[in-house]
């Protein structure tokens, strides 16, 4: 079984957020449509140098978090000086979706139904 393999990408700004390798996207449990970043967070002088990530399904609303470890003291300091820190993602997801991925398609249907778009 191949563990699940965090890095740091980059909106269409460059701004950092954490994400999964392509090859390891997650899947929603109860739909299986691709999760997508939600929100991120990196506690401030945490002793066990973590990262706290929601990723959610665009289709169902199902909620994953994750306790995230595996990134490096600049890793983490990048992550908390992102202007994505600290905030449920909405209209940052237009920079961080592939326009013509199927996940974009529902976000971006739902997010204009609810006047965020």
């Amino acid at each position: 079984m191949d563990f699940l393999r965090w890095t740091i990408c980059r909106d269409g700004e460059g701004e950092p957020y954490p994400c999964t390798e392509p090859t390891d996207f997650l899947r929603c449990p109860f739909c299986g449509s691709r999760m997508i970043i939600h929100y991120f967070f990196v506690p401030e002088g945490d002793p066990f140098g973590h990262v706290d990530v929601q990723l959610k399904c665009p289709f169902c609303e199902y909620v994953a978090t994750f306790g995230v470890s595996t990134y490096g003291s600049g890793e983490r300091s990048a992550l908390r000086n992102s202007r994505l820190h600290g905030r449920v993602l909405r209209y940052e997801l237009e920079r961080i979706l592939s326009r013509d991925s199927e996940e974009y398609g529902m976000v971006e249907e739902r997010l204009r139904r609810w006047g965020y778009w």
